[in-house]
């Protein structure tokens, strides 16, 4: 979210491989093909091939509005006179080839160059006042290379390649999990090491907390714990947090149960993981089905919270050719998984058509809201390889060349179409004009 980042960012920051469908659509417009795509708040970004091999680096292109990698150009403004946006790919100015590209909530992406240092655009402000700015990618200054790397709402963390964690950004509620609170530390355009000196072999940011996963399958968090997210099974209030009395950790925290898990997901406020036995579980905010189940219960004090990893055993009806879950994607108040015979499900907030099913209704939901706790098949989409969750929207890859779909809200651009139309059912990434 997100992340957000997705929200945005699950295994090792959520680099996808390139892929395309049997859906494609018949006409002569001009597509799009990348290796691989990020989903922010109201903008994407992805890699686009250079060559016609997968997961070859490439340049960036970004879409919708937010930090777009570029100088704002007036002759593209589809949003004028509100927020900037363009509602197609644009490329990210500087010619630096990327590997992968974390989109983030609103702020600050960042992308991996093909020599493993991060390169940076946007923002990065605290208390009102911005510390670093740039339009167009900069890179970190910093010796550290890294393996992977995830964009929150206002933060970006990455694993060095020894799999060490580092963070950079705003530290509101511990985003950084330096140790330090934003009264010691609020903000950091370089770097900073991660309390603890452990190892991580993979990375999921939200908008305002981050999980990584240990060499021993165990999941650790910190920032925001106000919904659950850090999965601790507690929600502590604490003076120094981002809103005095919020819960937050400035530390890693492990998640409770024991559970050894494999992919991580982190949402707005919400994060889910794939069990080593290829089930799925999730906690946090679920008051549109976010977590996957239509539980509402209050615990840790507070209602539609679920402060520890809960199994979700309904939906994914598997067929013959399903072999399990292996990867997930959380979103603003969604999420998608997709199991191994590239078929996609989707469940949560449907308010814009979100889950990809060709409707706004809701099914099952704990409120009154358009929601779907119970994860649902996203039928007109085959070949699915990788897929990444918005705020409000949704984007995947599919088996082949790079063909890019997106669906949801996109009053700002952020499916890439052309058009500022939401869609509730999977549209076709537009060529750069």
């Amino acid at each position: 979210m997100p992340r957000f980042r997705s929200l945005a960012t699950a295994l090792l920051a959520g680099a996808l491989v390139a892929c395309q469908t049997t859906t494609a659509p018949k006409d002569t417009k001009r597509f799009l093909r990348l290796s691989s795509v990020s989903s922010g708040a109201t903008h994407s970004c992805g890699v686009r091939w250079a060559n016609v091999q997968p997961l070859q680096p490439g340049i960036v292109v970004c879409w919708g509005s937010g930090p777009l990698g570029r100088v704002p150009d007036p002759s593209l403004d589809a949003c004028a006179p509100a927020t900037y946006c363009v509602p197609f790919p644009e490329t990210v100015f500087g010619g630096e080839l990327f590997t992968s590209v974390a989109a983030s909530g609103a702020r600050l992406d960042c992308a991996l160059a093909i020599n493993q240092y991060a390169w940076c655009w946007g923002e990065i402000d605290s208390a009102g006042s911005v510390i670093w700015s740039s339009a167009v990618p900069e890179s970190l200054p910093t010796t550290v290379q890294f393996a992977a790397i995830g964009s929150g709402e206002a933060h970006t963390c990455g694993l060095s390649l020894t799999g060490a964690a580092y963070c950079w950004g705003r530290n509101d509620d511990g985003e950084l999990g330096t140790g330090l609170d934003q009264t010691q530390l609020a903000a950091s355009r370089l770097p900073v090491a991660v309390a603890g000196g452990m190892t991580f072999t993979a990375l999921a940011v939200g908008a305002q907390h981050t999980c990584a996963r240990s060499a021993d399958s165990t999941v650790f968090c910190w920032g925001a714990n106000g919904s659950g997210q850090l999965g601790n099974d507690t929600i502590a209030a604490k003076a120094a947090c981002g809103t005095s009395g919020d819960s937050c950790s400035w530390v890693p925290v492990a998640v409770v149960g024991s559970l050894k898990l494999g992919a991580i997901a982190a949402g707005r406020a919400h994060t889910c993981a794939i069990a080593a036995n290829g089930g799925l579980y999730c906690w946090g905010q679920n008051d549109l089905g976010q977590t996957a189940t239509t539980d509402t219960t209050t615990r840790c004090g507070l209602q539609a919270v679920i402060c520890r990893p809960v199994p979700i055993a309904t939906g994914f009806p598997f067929s013959a050719a399903d072999s399990g879950i292996v990867e997930i994607s959380a979103g603003g108040s969604h999420g998608c998984a997709l199991v191994a015979g590239g078929r996609l499900y989707c469940w949560g907030d449907n308010q814009f058509g979100e889950l990809g099913l060709g409707n706004t209704s809701g099914a099952g939901c704990p409120t009154t809201a358009a929601c779907r706790p119970a994860p649902t098949y996203v039928s007109i989409l085959t070949a699915v390889v990788a897929v990444s969750a918005g705020a409000d929207h949704t984007c995947a890859l599919t088996a082949g060349d790079g063909a890019v779909f997106c669906w949801g809200r996109n009053a700002a651009g952020q499916l890439g179409t052309g058009k500022r139309l939401d869609s509730s059912l999977p549209v076709r990434l537009a060529d750069v004009p």
